[in-house]
């Protein structure tokens, strides 16, 4: 086993290993790394048989892990990855300063502690709550229509003058690497949008989605504030989470640990299922009171 840096992988070989692990999420992919984090290696074998994906950032000559933004977790890749985590965690993490490395398996490890997110399995029986009954009778009882062919520039103008700002944490660099990587999802043909449209055929609210593998997995939406009460957001994930499992996909809402978000996936019927965010090391003082100013910055 042993590092890769970005120049040196061969993407073709490390996406087909992302491709044949059973259940490997499609954030491990190179399309996502390559878009979303600031610099990536690979932890991995001579055949690229088994391996993990390391996002990392370099900043006033301190090296750290970080889970990028939009990617919720990543996978320990191969068939029989055996004890890679373990080694990775026991010696290899000691190549960065920190780190921060969200993994969707559950790790035995001190510094680690587990995350949520939410999905219906299309083996299993669903079923949507009163409040979501409720919300979509609104719906279909409004002037509102549900498409299916959007134009990604009006999808992104939504988000940007709808979700970005509500979000507090998200900056003008991360609309634009969201941007970047609907671009990229779309050129691969792996993005679905779902819209909403009034009377006057104008734009209200927009999902997006991304399906790969037996898998559909929700992004981001948002609606236009007056138009949140008429359950026009609860009717976008609904009718996917339906066309989703018409071909025995599963449907992954994306995950929140924010609990009024997470409620509202439960509404739809999702069921918690749990990851892991492995974090290690301490980062300088002068570092992190550099990179808050930077935030604060970049807020503006």
């Amino acid at each position: 086993m042993h590092f890769l840096q970005r120049k040196d992988i061969d993407c073709e070989k490390w996406n087909q290993l992302v491709d044949q692990t059973p259940n490997a999420l499609i954030y491990n992919k190179s399309i996502f790394l390559d878009v979303l984090a600031d610099n990536w290696s690979i932890y991995v074998n001579d055949v690229y048989s088994k391996g993990i994906a390391i996002p990392f950032t370099r900043k006033m000559n301190v090296n750290t892990v970080y889970t990028p933004n939009f990617i919720r977790s990543l996978d320990v890749l191969g068939i029989s990855s055996g004890n890679i985590l373990n080694d990775f965690i026991n010696s290899e993490s000691l190549r960065f300063s920190a780190g921060n490395l969200m993994l969707n398996t559950q790790v035995e490890s001190d510094g680690t502690n587990r995350k949520k997110f939410q999905e219906i399995l299309f083996h299993n029986d669903f079923e949507i709550n009163t409040l979501a009954k409720r919300m979509l009778k609104k719906f279909d009882s409004s002037e509102f229509e549900i498409t299916h062919s959007v134009s990604l520039d009006l999808v992104l103008e939504l988000f940007k003058v709808e979700l970005f700002p509500r979000i507090s944490n998200l900056n003008k660099k991360d609309f634009n690497l969201f941007t970047n990587l609907l671009i990229e999802l779309d050129k691969q043909g792996v993005l679905k949008t779902n819209g909403a449209l009034n009377n006057k055929n104008q734009l209200i609210a927009v999902a997006v989605f991304v399906e790969y593998k037996n898998r559909v997995t929700y992004m981001k939406g948002v609606a236009n504030k007056e138009f949140m009460k008429c359950g026009v957001m609860y009717a976008l994930l609904n009718n996917q989470i339906l066309k989703t499992r018409e071909r025995n996909f599963d449907f992954d809402f994306g995950g929140s640990n924010l609990e009024s978000i997470a409620r509202f996936y439960k509404n739809l019927g999702g069921t918690d299922q749990f990851y892991s965010c492995y974090e290690w090391g301490k980062l300088p003082r002068y570092y992190t009171l550099i990179r808050g100013i930077y935030h604060k910055l970049n807020k503006k």
